[in-house]
């Protein structure tokens, strides 16, 4: 994202600084900001400050314990192959945390 810089859109930030939120078109409520398009907030997961795009996502591990005695976690891939480990403190947080993502991927 090298050359990129702040316009109107990042109003309220720092000058030339770019968030998940604001390329993804998230209002502060996290959702869309395009008017008369109820998709676009249900499109976008907000994960510990990660905008995720549903339609992107190939596949999320199970969860496991994390290395280094990090806590617990689960990997998400996407259609790019990259992946996000998504790591939380407690094995609960990381299955509540998880299967509310599952329930969003399956638009329920």
């Amino acid at each position: 994202m090298t050359g990129m810089k702040a316009n109107s859109c990042f109003a309220g930030q720092a000058k030339g600084t770019i968030t998940a939120r604001s390329l993804c078109g998230l209002n502060e409520a996290g959702q869309g900001g395009r008017k008369g398009d109820p998709s676009m907030s249900r499109s976008i997961y907000e994960l510990q400050g990660f905008a995720v795009v549903l339609d992107k996502v190939a596949l999320v591990s199970r969860v496991f314990a994390a290395d280094n005695q990090e806590g617990f976690q689960f990997n998400i891939t996407f259609s790019s192959e990259l992946r996000l480990p998504v790591k939380f403190p407690t094995r609960t947080d990381a299955d509540l945390e998880r299967q509310l993502f599952l329930k969003a991927l399956k638009g329920n």
